[in-house]
Formats: structure tokens, sequence, C-alpha cells
């Protein structure tokens, strides 16, 4: 993952980090692991090295990945982290129901024999950073317009982007589709959240690449 994105992200310092089992506990991995928790562990470390600008750490993920910095968005209150990159994947209605977003108080029981995948704790403070959304309109891996997936039900992902947006304090209106990136995709600017669609299907597109690069590289521009 990391040699993925070195040429798109020359100013970063990259780390690639592999849960268990080659998977993230999202709901019904083979993983149960405490990701969230490692991952607050290793902002910790971070931290302590004086060439890594601690006002500007960054999660991004790729599917299940991108399942977890979405978890990551929601838990982890550390404002270190300004943005979070989810690629390919969206929001479930275990973790956002009922107008609030949830988190599993208990990393080791997540997944089908848990009521709501075991995401039983709503987070009333919502943490406030950037957020990036990017998917693909012929996904059916993680479904585009929403449904069942491993055990879960996603939210489709237009819908997501815009929860995701209401809990940064977005109070305008959804954008169906939004306007015009590149020759196929399209973005929907809803302030610290930004939705970018492509015609493309589970796969990291050239145009999704772009965001992220003039997104991080340039400071938010």
């Amino acid at each position: 993952e990391v040699a993925n994105w070195a040429a798109d992200l020359p100013g970063h310092i990259l780390l690639g980090v592999d849960g268990y089992d080659n998977s993230w506990n999202i709901s019904n991995e083979s993983s149960n692991g405490p990701d969230i928790e490692m991952l607050e562990d290793l902002i910790d470390k971070l931290k302590l090295y004086n060439n890594v600008d601690e006002t500007k750490i960054r999660i991004l993920g790729t599917s299940n990945g991108g399942a977890l910095a979405l978890r990551a968005a929601v838990e982890i209150n550390d404002t270190a982290v300004d943005v979070v990159a989810c690629i390919i994947s969206q929001t479930n209605d275990d973790q956002y129901r009922s107008g609030d977003f949830f988190y599993p108080s208990d990393h080791e029981q997540t997944g089908d024999a848990y009521a709501n995948d075991g995401y039983d704790t709503a987070q009333l403070n919502m943490p406030q950073r950037k957020i990036l959304q990017l998917n693909g309109r012929n996904d059916n891996t993680v479904p585009y317009n929403g449904g069942a997936f491993v055990g879960m039900n996603f939210l489709s992902a237009v819908d997501s982007a815009f929860r995701f947006a209401e809990s940064q304090g977005y109070a305008g209106t959804q954008a169906l589709t939004g306007t015009a990136y590149g020759s196929a995709s399209f973005l929907a600017d809803y302030g610290d959240v930004i939705f970018l669609n492509d015609n493309v299907g589970h796969t990291v597109s050239t145009d999704m690449r772009r965001l992220i690069q003039k997104f991080f590289e340039n400071n938010y521009d």
C-alpha cells in the first residue's frame, strides 16, 4: 500500500499497517482485533518523531480499509488526525442509524452474533475534521446504491457522504450527483466533507488518485 501511493503523496511520510488475517474489524471479518486502539497507539507514537507534523496525521483506506477509515472518523477523537479518506466503501446501517453514528463498546464483540453487529454506543460528540469519500458508481462489491454485503447493509454512497457531511456541520441540501470533476467523475463539496463518484467499479480510478493527491498535498485545496 505504501508503494501504491508513494508517487501520489511525495510530501507525506507513508506508513502501511496490516490487520489480523489481512482484514480489518468492521463487522463479520475473520478478525475481531482492536484496530481502532491500534491506530490510536500508532498515532501517539508518530507524534514522538520530530519530523512528523502532529497536526497533519491522515488516515487513508481502500475497501475494507476504507471502512476502517470511517470507523476512525467516528471513533478517534485525537485532533492530530486532520483528514480521513475512504475509498470504495461507505457507512452501514449499524454504524449510522436513527440520526446518529455508533461504535462498538467492545472490539471483540462485532458481527452477526450481536445486536446491530455490536455497534451499541452512540457517538454524541462527533470528531470534527476533513473527510473524503470516493466511490465507483458501478461498484457491486461494496454496492454504490446501498444494500447487503458480508452480513451488513450499506447505505448508498451518496447518503453515506451526506450523513458524514451533516456530522461535520453541513446544513445545506444533498447533492445527488455533484459537479463535473473529470471526464466521468463528479464531486460534491460539503465543506469539510468531499464526495467523489466516478464511472468505475470496485477500483481506484485516476480521478480518485488526483483528488487525494491535490487534497493531501495542497492542504485541502
